[in-house]
Parts: C-alpha cells; structure tokens; sequence
C-alpha cells in the first residue's frame, strides 16, 4: 500500500511548471473542483433522490452544489495565470509573450475541446440534449469553434453544455493579456507593489461589465467573473505575503482554517435545505429559484475558497496535506479531460441502465469517468501540450514526425464538422 502511494512514484505523472513543488496543492483542489461538477452532473441526468446520498449531510451538500466547483476552477486559473507575469512585472523581468500565451492556452485546450466537437457530430446520442448540427445551425459550430458560444443564447449550450465556461474563460484571457502588457508598456512603479496592484484592478474594471452584453441565459455565467477578480486577488495576496516573509502562525493556521471549514459547511448546508427541502430534483423543481440560491453566496463562496487555497499554500496542518494527497491529484491532473468527457460517459450509461445499486452505479460511473479522462489526457492533451513547450523552445528546429502528425489530426478535428455541413447543404439543395 505504501508503494501505490509513494510520492517519487507519482511525482512523475505531473507536468511542470502548474504541477510543480511549488503549486502541488492545485491539482488537488482541481480534483475537489471536478469531483463536485461530476457528483452534480451525475445526480442531476440520473435524478437520484436525495435520501439515496443523506447519510453524507452536511458534507455531501458540498457535492450537491455543481457549480460551485467551476468557481474553483476560475479562481485557479487566474491565479496561476496572473501570478507568474506579475512576479515578471515586480521584478522588472521580461514578460511571457503575447503568441506564447495564446499557443500554450490553445493546444492545452482546443485539441481535446474540438476532438469531442467531431465526436458528437457523428454520435449525437452522447450528447443528453441530443442536438444534431445540421445546415441551419451551422454558426453553432463556428461560434464553439471560436469559443463565442457564450455571447449567444441560443449556441452557450448547443454542442457540448458544460463548455460554456471555457468561452467565459477565454474572454478572460484577452483581457489578461491586455492587463499584462499595458501595465509592462505603459508603467513602471519601481516594485511598488500597492501601486501595481490599484493599477490592475482599475484596468480590470471593464471584465465584469464585458459579459453583461452577452445573451446569457443565467446570471451565474455573468456572475463567475468574480471568481476571476477573486483569484487575481489570492495571487496578489499570495505574493505580498511570500516577498514581505509575511506567514501565519501554527495556531492561527489551524483557528483560520476551522473557521473556513464551519463557514463552507454552513452555506452548503443552508443552500441545500433551502433550495430543495424533500427531493434533489422533485418534479417541481425551479432551476430559476437553484440558480438564485447559487447567485446569493457565490462571491461569499468563491472568497472562501480563496482564504481556503491561501492557507494551504503556507503548508497549514488541514488543507494542505488534503490537497496534496496523490491520488486527488491525479483526479486533479485529468480534470479538464473529465470535465468535458463525464457528459458523454453519463449519457452513454444512462442509455445502457446500469442496474448494481445507486452506490455502486456512482462508483462504477465515476472509475469509468476517470480511466477515459486518464486516456484522453495521456493520449490526446498532454502530446499537445509538448508539442507547444517544443515550438516555444525550439521555434527553428524542424518538428519530429509525431509531432507534425499530431498537427495534422488537429486540422482534421477542424476539417471534419466542415466536410460534415458541406454534405448536408449538398442534401438539401433541390433536386431539379
């Protein structure tokens, strides 16, 4: 047993540098984060009863709230995107480039994303909505392909539902690089940290305000921009603190993080009870008055998460050794690659009826989740993710056959959906 759980043993399985020593504990919250989205997904399409699982309360209220999870997933993002080229900026160091950013971001998130995309298109009844893209809906496709499905209300959910929060995650990204290199072009405050940072934040101002002209269907999507400004904070935070040797003590360590924990058991408690006082998912369930329950404490929430992530980061005595459990990491690891698959898995065994009990169909749906995640990510994204590290260091060497393979799929993911409508707009064409 010690073996499976030897640290030199697992230390191989994350890439550097978001996996690295220094940020060890966010791959385990990203595999809270995902674990929390899946249990959601997984009792919202089954709707399971809520007595099935009670023996969990109050902690299972934690799983309850879906959602939530995508939170900690922007609040990661921002901080491990912003606090490298802050630190760059400090220190008057050279800043990442604008091409570099955009070709790391794009292949560790487009190959998989559009992978799925031509999955769908020839097997629409993975997809629980069932949505078939057809010559009508053709600017579905190219809105996803884009990532500005979330700006139209009728194509946020049409292709795969849960990605709409990698448009709202891509819309933080242009205003990231605008952030970084306004402030590297136009100022220069000699390592002033307060002045950097009121800097930043008057620049951000217009983030929040960019999605209010969107046709969101739901206010979280709009409101999860805080969760952004949220974990630009933590990174500041984290910053100030590690370059003035600012830490906490044992003992406030272990008070604060009490105090975190009561809170978060609190609020997922009080919005469990409240927003569904029988059944998870009754018949007359509102997803309006869920939505609004959620809307209350999410910025309280996503600050929570913040303070949570802050102490961990200072080795506490609680969180950290949770957040650096290997096997929650690796969870943490495949995230993305779960996030996006768990729909087409749940809706494949739905179809399928799994028949061992509501435990035992969870546990089972879940291992199957995380062995297709662990492929996709092994097989599809980390290659993808070498192949951008090879063209940044290695712009003028000519590129190993597998990795010019690896190109040549991704124009094909791209190619298929187009090939696809062509031949539908042929069909419909009036014979004469």
């Amino acid at each position: 047993m010690t073996k499976i759980f030897n640290k030199q043993q697992w230390q191989s399985l994350f890439p550097t540098p978001i996996s690295s020593p220094e940020y060890a504990e966010c791959d385990g919250i990203r595999g809270i984060a995902i674990l929390s989205v899946v249990s959601y997904h997984y009792m919202e399409l089954f709707r399971i009863p809520d007595s099935i699982f009670a023996w969990l309360n109050p902690l299972y209220s934690f799983f309850y709230i879906g959602p939530y999870g995508v939170q900690l997933f922007f609040i990661l993002s921002a901080y491990l995107l912003f606090l490298p080229q802050f630190k760059k900026l400090y220190h008057r160091q050279t800043i990442q480039p604008i091409n570099h950013f955009i070709l790391r971001r794009f292949f560790r998130i487009a190959p998989l994303y559009y992978l799925l995309i031509c999955v769908l298109l020839y097997f629409p009844s993975f997809n629980y909505q069932a949505i078939y893209i057809n010559a009508d809906r053709f600017y579905h496709l190219i809105s996803h392909y884009l990532f500005i499905h979330s700006f139209f209300d009728s194509t946020v959910f049409s292709v795969i539902p849960v990605a709409w929060s990698l448009s709202v995650e891509f819309i933080f990204y242009i205003f990231l690089i605008i952030l970084i290199h306004i402030l590297n072009t136009f100022f220069s405050f000699k390592n002033s940290f307060i002045k950097y940072s009121l800097v930043t934040f008057i620049l951000l101002l217009p983030l929040p305000f960019s999605l209010y002209f969107t046709k969101i269907s739901t206010d979280i999507h709009v409101l999860s921009i805080s969760s952004f400004y949220i974990g630009i904070l933590l990174a500041l935070t984290h910053f100030y603190m590690v370059e003035k040797n600012i830490s906490f003590s044992s003992v406030s360590r272990k008070m604060l993080s009490g105090c975190v924990l009561f809170l978060l058991i609190i609020i997922f408690y009080k919005i469990h009870v409240n927003s569904n006082p029988d059944n998870f998912l009754p018949k007359d369930f509102s997803p309006h008055a869920f939505h609004l329950q959620i809307i209350k404490y999410l910025v309280i929430v996503s600050f929570l998460f913040a303070i949570m992530m802050l102490i961990s980061f200072f080795k506490d005595k609680i969180f950290y050794p949770i957040f650096t459990f290997y096997p929650l990491r690796f969870i943490g690891l495949v995230s993305y690659e779960m996030y996006l698959s768990h729909i087409f898995v749940f809706t494949y065994l739905k179809g399928n009826q799994l028949s061992y009990g509501h435990h035992l169909n969870a546990i089972i749906s879940f291992l199957i989740c995380l062995l297709i995640a662990a492929l996709l990510h092994f097989m599809v994204s980390r290659p993808f993710m070498r192949l951008s590290h090879f063209s940044i260091k290695q712009p003028h060497i000519t590129k190993p056959l597998w990795m010019n393979i690896l190109l040549i799929l991704l124009l094909i993911s791209i190619a298929i959906p187009l090939i696809h409508w062509l031949q539908v707009m042929n069909n419909n064409i009036p014979k004469h």
